[in-house]
């Protein structure tokens, strides 16, 4: 709705996977990657002429980097850059369902000189020619997004219980008592490879 429709054709078009695609198998990856520019290329009038480059899985600290600068952006953080001598910016932390991210400013200038092999320089363009110099933290935590924890926990709540004393019916029920009260879901374990209902039972 934003590019003019005799613009289309001309526009090329993006895609950046991140944590989910980054848990799965190799071959995995490049299958689903091999299917998504096929099925831009003929579903889709965006431009895409090389998929290597157009469709890609980011790594953890991409990721970061790039939820930093739009939230910046958003925030209007970078406009003016050059008429203040320092810089602010928000930090941005980011909890998906495969991964957390964290990346921000060190506001200290002695942190900046001190961690400056861990930081990540980022360089923009202003509007006005302006070149922008940031210097971002950025640390990556995978499979530590809502979704992979609770994964987690559930499969420790599974082991912790007697396996023994459950019966291979799909009607045994585990009861989780995290949840909220009469919540219930089938959840598959990768610790007796069966697939249990867990539920927050009144007991």
């Amino acid at each position: 709705s934003k590019i003019p429709r005799e613009k289309i054709s001309e526009t090329p078009i993006f895609l950046q996977a991140t944590a989910g695609m980054r848990l799965l198998p190799l071959k995995s990856q490049v299958k689903v990657l091999k299917t998504v520019c096929k099925s831009l290329k003929k579903n889709s009038n965006f431009l895409v002429n090389n998929c290597q480059e157009q469709i890609q899985i980011i790594n953890g600290e991409q990721e970061g980097l790039y939820g930093w600068l739009g939230l910046n952006y958003l925030m209007n953080n970078f406009n003016g850059y050059g008429s203040y001598s320092s810089h602010f910016s928000y930090g941005f932390m980011d909890m998906g369902g495969a991964s957390t991210q964290i990346a921000f400013v060190p506001s200290n200038s002695s942190d900046l000189i001190r961690h400056k092999d861990d930081l990540s320089t980022v360089f923009l363009r202003s509007v006005n020619g302006d070149l922008q110099n940031w210097n971002v933290f950025v640390s990556t935590w995978l499979g530590f997004g809502a979704n992979q924890a609770r994964k987690r926990y559930l499969n420790q709540l599974i082991s912790l219980i007697l396996l023994d004393d459950l019966t291979a019916n799909d009607n045994d029920i585990i009861n989780d008592p995290c949840l909220q009260k009469g919540l219930e879901f089938e959840f598959y374990s990768s610790l007796d490879h069966k697939t249990h209902k867990i539920s927050h039972a009144c007991i």
